[in-house]
């Protein structure tokens, strides 16, 4: 089964790597900008000393191996959000822009307003 997400953070964030199967000799770092899209597969290995290694696709092109701690420590710190997450906080919002209509509250509006633009750009 195959998990889908979507970079939200304003700054990207980047991602420790192997371009290939464990027969790769260095690890690299890829950067990655708001609004690219991850699908993290169920296929891996381990490496020790390193951890496991998940291949992902990025934007449907690019497959990876992404060293899975990185993608746990971006979940976590929301950098990366999975579509359903995404879906909630939109509407979370939408329904946060409609209490500051019924509330007249023009700063809770607006601040909410940019919030709700940025998160749809990338979904």
């Amino acid at each position: 089964m195959h998990t889908y997400f979507v970079v939200v953070h304003h700054s990207g964030m980047t991602l420790k790597y192997l371009q290939n199967h464990p027969s790769a000799e260095r690890m690299d770092v890829i950067h990655l900008k708001k609004g690219d899209q991850l699908e993290i597969t169920n296929e891996g290995f381990y490496v020790h000393g390193l951890g496991w290694l998940i291949l992902t696709v990025i934007n449907g092109q690019t497959k990876i191996f992404v060293v899975y701690n990185d993608l746990e420590k971006h979940i976590q710190q929301k950098f990366i959000l999975n579509s359903a997450d995404l879906e909630i906080k939109l509407s979370l919002w939408r329904d946060q822009i409609d209490q500051s209509l019924k509330e007249r509250n023009v700063e809770w509006f607006k601040f909410i307003s940019r919030k709700l633009t940025s998160l749809k750009s990338v979904g």
